[in-house]
């Protein structure tokens, strides 16, 4: 008698959940990497321009959530103290479902330091949710990040 009463409530549920909208999205960590380094090298270019007001429109919603000002200070502060940047490479690079997290070693005008820069990925859009600069030189561990090798 047990299995007359799962099939009911699958049934059940199934019908209350047609209104529902399900959506499954099939894709690979690889996806998700070439959409969030194609972000980053937008994301370095709007700050050498100084374009902090498209950086705070490419940004996830809980990023986007704090005070715009406050943010696009933070950006002109970072600018400032490093200058601009002459040249940026990923030392590694972790993915997980909807989001793409780099260590960059990044030089700048100023000097070498390292980023932290981690963003969200819905629909092949990397959005920026994450981002910190700090002096470097970067040290990145073996075995420090996923290399986004996993397929979901």
């Amino acid at each position: 008698m047990l299995a007359p009463k799962v099939l009911m409530i699958g049934v059940l549920f199934g019908c209350s959940c047609l209104g529902c909208k399900v959506r499954i999205r099939a894709g690979s960590y690889e996806d998700e990497n070439r959409a969030a380094v194609a972000a980053l090298e937008t994301l370095h270019q709007r700050l050498n321009s100084g374009d902090f007001e498209a950086i705070f429109a490419s940004t996830s919603d809980p990023l986007r959530s704090q005070p715009k000002e406050e943010l696009i200070k933070a950006m002109q502060a970072t600018r400032d103290r490093w200058g601009k940047l002459n040249s940026a490479e990923v030392k590694a690079r972790s993915c997980f479902p909807n989001q793409v997290r780099f260590l960059v070693e990044a030089h700048f005008e100023k000097g070498e330091a390292g980023e932290m820069v981690v963003f969200h990925v819905a629909d092949e859009k990397a959005l920026l949710e994450h981002f910190q600069t700090f002096p470097g030189p970067l040290e990145v561990p073996p075995d420090a990040s996923n290399e986004c090798r996993s397929t979901r």
